[in-house]
């Protein structure tokens, strides 16, 4: 039986006392890919930065591990370190590969020659052995998105969060991308919640589908049922390419 690692339960968010998010609920079953698609404007990355514990929600719950978290909780930085979070255009440090890479480990006070595997490992898993040397600014695109996914990976995360990981990369780079992603998934049992615009992106790699728009869960459910038999007019208007407006 399939049980939940993440979840957000009625929440809503306010900024400028404009409502953001209103009433959304999310789960994202463990050991699963779970693709959040809908218009720009819609709410997808405020939810996700909501599940990352990275913002404060106004009202409803976020649930991690069976126990309801927040920025505030006790041990909020405890269950941040089991999450890890990529975005469409990477963060590098002005410092070499390695040190980007490294960076969450030093935080965590993790001992050199452990730092040292789990980079290594990191580097072999996304193939950028021996760039550890390197200028982190000098990489192209796509490299600074795999040390961006290498440094996820270093901290052993239960949980990735993805904005767009893709958006800003060439075709073969997206596939390479996306193939690390499934393999991390596969291979490692990290769950995965990612923002799309690619449609095509979510009904690869996804096992279950959240159309949000207006702020608010349109539809939710298996990829094939969402991309393929969507039940809400919203839905079928938004994967015809249709403005929601």
């Amino acid at each position: 039986m399939t049980e939940d690692i993440l979840s957000a339960v009625e929440v809503r968010l306010n900024k400028g006392g404009v409502a953001v998010l209103e009433d959304v609920s999310f789960s994202l079953v463990a050991g699963h890919i779970h693709a959040i698609i809908g218009p720009n404007g819609a709410g997808k990355t405020s939810l996700l930065r909501l599940i990352g514990l990275l913002d404060r929600l106004d009202q409803g719950q976020v649930i991690f591990g069976g126990r309801a978290v927040s920025p505030d909780c006790p041990d909020s930085l405890a269950v941040r370190r089991q999450m890890a979070m990529i975005h469409q255009s990477p963060m590098m440090f002005n410092s070499s590969v390695y040190h980007n890479v490294s960076i969450g480990l030093k935080f965590r006070r993790t001992p050199r020659a452990e730092m040292d595997r789990k980079v290594n490992r990191a580097f072999d898993f996304v193939s950028l052995s021996g760039f550890g040397p390197r200028a982190a600014r000098t990489l192209s695109g796509g490299e600074a998105q795999r040390v961006a996914l290498a440094r996820a990976i270093a901290v052993e995360p239960l949980v990735l969060l993805a904005d767009e990981p893709t958006a800003n990369l060439d075709p073969r780079n997206t596939l390479v991308i996306e193939d690390l992603i499934r393999r991390l998934n596969r291979e490692r049992q990290v769950s995965v919640v990612m923002v799309t615009h690619d449609l095509g992106q979510a009904e690869r790699l996804a096992h279950e589908v959240t159309f949000i728009a207006h702020g608010r869960v349109v539809e939710t459910g298996s990829t094939d049922q969402v991309m393929n038999f969507p039940r809400h007019d919203l839905t079928r208007t938004f994967l015809n390419r249709g403005l929601v407006l």
